[in-house]
């Protein structure tokens, strides 16, 4: 297994089209589905980490109590044999997992960040082990504004889609619109082009030029007053924010410290 450096500024390494992008990174997204006091239940999403960590925004588990973590397979493929039998074959296949180790969240409760640790064995594997994984980019809050704008993006959630049965991934190409510094949290938030929706929230927002590179992850819709969600922009906390969990709580997870160390993983990391 390579593991490459990381250049610091340099976006256009390593690319890959959307699509590609997209096969090797969506099976890392997953559902969160919560339940709250009253009864009343609702999606919101998660991404792997590494080691059974996954990010997610702090208003999807907050107060809530977390029913099951689970992904839909899209890693599933078609072949056709020459006597004209179709056959799948899958990577990563579906899963729903109710076994929760722990819940950190970030050490400044204004921050729309926290972790969910998976416990026990996930699908047949061992939370601990489970692939694939998104790697975040380490650089997210160093570049300045001008290095961002119009950088293209790929945001991967699961929001409730109407006459649907089930939860599915969605996913979407947008570019970064703009960059601030939201003073409720005073982090810096990405803006992402594109309709912000309700159960969007804890998912990635991938750099599409840097291959599994987590730029940040979607928080609440930025509206004015009671709008309604989709009337806001779409936000994104830097993925510094996950960083600082990780160092506050001394969590130990193998792929971030290989990132902070300067590497680029591969496609086929293994923890």
């Amino acid at each position: 297994m390579q593991i490459n450096a990381f250049s610091e500024i340099q976006f256009d390494m390593w690319s890959y089209n959307v699509r590609e992008l997209v096969e090797q990174s969506a099976s890392a997204v997953a559902f969160v589905e919560v339940q709250d006091t009253e009864g009343t239940i609702s999606v919101g999403t998660a991404f792997h980490i590494g080691s059974g960590y996954f990010a997610t925004a702090r208003h999807v588990i907050h107060g809530q109590k977390i029913r099951t973590i689970g992904r839909r397979d899209t890693s599933l493929r078609t072949h056709f044999t020459e006597a004209g039998k179709v056959i799948h074959t899958t990577t990563y296949p579906d899963f729903q997992h109710a076994e929760i180790e722990r819940v950190f969240d970030h050490p400044d409760e204004a921050v729309d960040l926290s972790l969910i640790k998976l416990g026990g064995i996930v699908g047949n594997v061992p939370a601990a082990q489970l692939l694939p994984i998104l790697q975040l980019y380490s650089h997210a809050d160093s570049l300045s504004e001008g290095e961002y704008l119009m950088r293209e993006v790929v945001v991967m959630g699961y929001p409730p889609i109407p006459f649907s049965s089930d939860c599915h991934l969605v996913v979407f190409r947008g570019e970064v619109s703009a960059i601030i510094e939201n003073y409720q949290d005073k982090k810096r938030h990405f803006v992402i082009s594109g309709m912000a929706r309700g159960g969007f929230s804890g998912g990635p927002v991938v750099l599409a030029k840097n291959p599994n590179a987590v730029l940040g992850v979607v928080g609440k819709s930025f509206v004015k007053g009671a709008s309604a969600t989709e009337l806001g922009f779409i936000g994104a906390v830097s993925a510094g924010a996950i960083f600082e969990t990780i160092a506050s709580h001394n969590l130990s997870i193998k792929a971030i410290d290989l990132t902070l160390q300067g590497f680029m993983l591969p496609p086929n990391f293994t923890q």
